[in-house]
């Protein structure tokens, strides 16, 4: 029988005509010719004009030659993509599927066939035309039936011995015999489908139930359902997952695979289980992943402070010093380690003078960010600083660059860290403390690229250079200094930084916001779809690309590492809730956010080595918050019980995990079905963590771990029936972690049945 096998194309070398691009390369040739054009430029040097506008050319061909490498890839089938693979697929008869017609009239448009299903399609169309019987037509066939049609494979399975006489009079004479004991064959086609056609088919199956003969097809000789979690999706509909063998006699393919579609798709069937393979090398132990990692900001934003930290002492909500109890209680709990204060943008206005003294004689100010609402100055200093303690955390303090004086934040430096009898010191013990605070961490300016002053960068790096050099600490303590980085990936601010004042900061901060759909944030907090889920997931992944290649700039003028990179605003940006003051960011807090949490997490302690600090945005009911408030009611977010699952990874030492996974996908977004990290913590345990982003599909997933035999595993899991699960103050515990009993090891293997959308902290013992 004729047989085809389809050529893997992501195992293709790279064509002759696609030419492999290095800048440098191209910069040297361009040099080099310059230089022979013109040798009065021989000595050349990269301080000279003419050098940089060299580099500028160099990169400008690197880009042409990127383009054309781009086009000339897109007319090949390994990696075309639309038009262009509509156009390779004309030749065979082969067209997109529809899988969804939409609603034209109200501005829905129809939904098609993915690139990497259409792909394959157009990988079997030529055995299509076989009359021989290829696997590969099989397939082909099942997959061009119907859109419902998820996957589909071919296997063959000998029939009883036969005659020879009809196949000889066909093919002709063969002389050595080789079909005088001919077999008569069929195959076995597995189809996976999406969706019901007929509801009165919706029943339960047993693990493998065989059902009558001719029931629903009376053409199909021979016919078996069984489950099957083993084939991939397709697409991302609700999926009623089928595996279907069949004896189709090879006259009756075309009809039979149809046939076969068509009972499928009214069959119930269990969901897809995706497979994921991985190696944990406990013998090759990492940077230590520091616990300031997982900071805290609170900004004078809505009622992240007022009513969601401070109370005051009078009021009947239970306090310690107008420190809410129960807010306190659940910070303790997750150990924060720092605080950023007072801002973001309300920092860039601050005058810290306002907040201290006598509460009743502190000025009222407008807060012109966040709101246009009065600030009554009532959280100052002194109330800030108090509640570190009371916390056992540790002062981010983010000074005012952006309309104060140099010497403003430098006498706030003092005030708040001088041991001396000095006219500041003095003035602090007048206002009730004695002794000096522990200030570890200063900001010297937010955002001068927005909030902070709208200034271009190398004015920036001198404002920086001229601000810090004034923040000073007393002999015992040292106070290091963050300087205002990047928004998201503007790469020339972190090169100017860098290069202008990178020997004079102790951290250079990046502001990354996931915002669904793109700015300004219009998505809502918990009414979202399918397609919301993975365009969040997918933007905070940019997270990883972010930090690599800011890093990469930073590793050029600080090899060593010494400045931190400090991601100081990180979080989810949805639109307001809709009772709430726009102003005041606040939001709800579903299942999603807490895969957002795990994913930043996982990604920032990968990069622990450059990585030292961290900051979500923001603390109590602002943005992606760990706590949300209303009145004397209090409710933990799932963002929160991230951290808390993540806790054993303060100051762990940090392991390579490895993972072979799957993309999940939906329509066209695609994202890792499973990530994950792992850490060796200072009890001396090994963590891992395991985020199931598939909000449809399991995943069995297996681990090498190497370096160690575990004898046991314990875990936690965080996940809901519904992506959109959210806790409220009328159901708090909606989504909380559970014991997770789905993970078992045997000698070096990890064996972890993973459910979708969910995350899962494990303990190797």
């Amino acid at each position: 029988m004729a047989s085809f096998t389809a050529v893997d194309l992501s195992k293709l070398q790279a064509p002759d005509l696609i030419e492999a691009l290095d800048f440098e390369t191209i910069f040297a040739q361009t040099l080099a010719q310059f230089r022979k054009l013109m040798p009065e430029f021989s000595a050349l040097t990269e301080a000279d004009p003419v050098y940089k506008l060299l580099q500028l050319f160099a990169a400008r061909e690197l880009l042409i030659r990127q383009r054309a490498n781009d086009k000339a890839q897109k007319t090949m089938l390994a990696v075309a993509n639309g038009t262009n693979l509509d156009h390779l697929g004309a030749p065979f008869g082969a067209a997109r599927l529809m899988l969804n017609p939409g609603q034209p009239e109200s501005g829905a448009s129809p939904t098609f066939e993915s690139d990497v299903d259409f792909r394959r399609r157009i990988q079997l169309a030529p055995e299509g035309f076989s009359v021989a019987g290829p696997e590969g037509a099989y397939i082909y066939h099942a997959l061009s039936a119907a859109a419902d049609v998820m996957d589909a494979s071919a296997t063959i399975q000998p029939g009883r011995r036969g005659t020879e006489s009809k196949e000889r009079r066909k093919i002709g004479r063969v002389d050595d015999g080789a079909f005088s004991a001919m077999r008569r064959r069929s195959w076995t086609l597995k189809l996976c489908m999406a969706g019901l056609l007929r509801a009165a088919a919706m029943q339960p199956l047993a693990q493998t139930s065989a059902l009558a003969r001719n029931t629903l097809a009376p053409r199909l000789p021979i016919w078996q359902c069984v489950n099957d979690s083993t084939i991939p999706h397709r697409s991302a509909k609700p999926m009623q997952w089928i595996s279907l063998a069949l004896r189709i006699p090879r006259r009756r393919m075309l009809q039979s695979i149809v046939a076969a579609a068509l009972i499928a798709n009214a069959l119930a069937a269990s969901a897809a289980e995706v497979k994921v393979s991985g190696t944990l090398r406990v013998d090759q132990p990492g940077a230590q992943v520091s616990r300031q990692l997982f900071g805290q900001f609170a900004e004078h934003l809505g009622t992240g402070i007022y009513g969601g930290v401070w109370v005051g002492e009078d009021s009947p909500i239970p306090n310690t010093r107008g420190y809410r109890d129960d807010v306190v209680a659940a910070l303790k709990a997750i150990a924060v380690p720092n605080i950023r204060w007072p801002g973001g943008c309300f920092a860039d206005e601050y005058h810290w003078r306002d907040g201290v003294g006598a509460p009743a004689k502190r000025p009222i100010s407008i807060n012109t960010h966040w709101g246009g609402v009065e600030e009554s100055n009532r959280f100052g200093t002194h109330e800030f600083m108090d509640f570190t303690e009371l916390l056992g955390t540790q002062a981010y303090i983010a000074g005012n660059v952006g309309n104060a004086a140099p010497d403003e934040i430098a006498q706030w430096a003092e005030y708040m860290t001088a041991p001396t009898r000095s006219s500041l010191a003095q003035k602090r013990r007048a206002n009730g403390r004695d002794a000096p605070w522990q200030v570890p961490y200063f900001g010297v300016g937010n955002e001068l690229w927005g909030c902070g002053g709208n200034m271009r960068v190398e004015y920036a790096a001198d404002v920086y250079r001229r601000y810090q050099t004034f923040v000073k600490a007393p002999a015992n303590q040292k106070i290091l200094k963050i300087a205002p980085g990047p928004n998201n990936d503007d790469y020339h601010w972190t090169e100017v930084m860098m290069r202008e004042a990178g020997t004079l900061m102790d951290g250079l901060s990046l502001h990354y916001y996931t915002v669904p759909g793109g700015w300004p944030p219009r998505a809502s907090s918990t009414n979202f779809d399918e397609a919301a889920w993975i365009d969040t997931l997918s933007r905070t992944l940019v997270m990883d690309e972010l930090i690599t290649k800011h890093s990469a700039i930073m590793d050029r003028y600080d090899p060593n590492k010494k400045v931190a990179l400090v991601v100081d605003e990180w979080g989810t940006w949805y639109a307001g809730l809709p009772d709430a003051n726009p102003g005041f960011l606040h939001q709800q807090n579903s299942l999603r956010d807490a895969l957002v949490a795990s994913l930043n997490i996982d990604i920032f302690s990968a990069h622990a080595e450059r990585v030292r600090m961290a900051n979500i945005a923001q603390m109590v009911n602002v943005l992606q918050a760990m706590i949300l408030t209303d009145g004397d009611k209090m409710v933990l977010t799932p963002t929160y019980h991230v951290f808390a699952l993540y806790k054993p990874y303060q100051d762990a030492t940090y392991l390579p995990l490895h993972l072979q996974t799957p993309e999940y996908r939906h329509g066209d977004a695609h994202v890792p079905a499973v990530h994950g990290s792992a850490v060796k913590a200072k009890d001396g345990h090994v963590y891992v963590a395991l985020t199931n982003l598939d909000a449809n599909s399991a995943a069995n997933v297996s681990v090498q771990v190497e370096g160690l035999s575990p004898s046991s595993v314990e875990g936690q899991i965080l996940t809901a029936p519904a992506i959109t699960a959210h806790n409220t103050f009328a159901q708090p515990h909606a989504v909380e972690p559970k014991a997770f009993k789905g993970a078992r090891v045997q000698g070096k293997a990890l064996s972890v049945a993973l459910p979708a959308h969910s995350i899962v902290m494990l303990k190797l013992e």
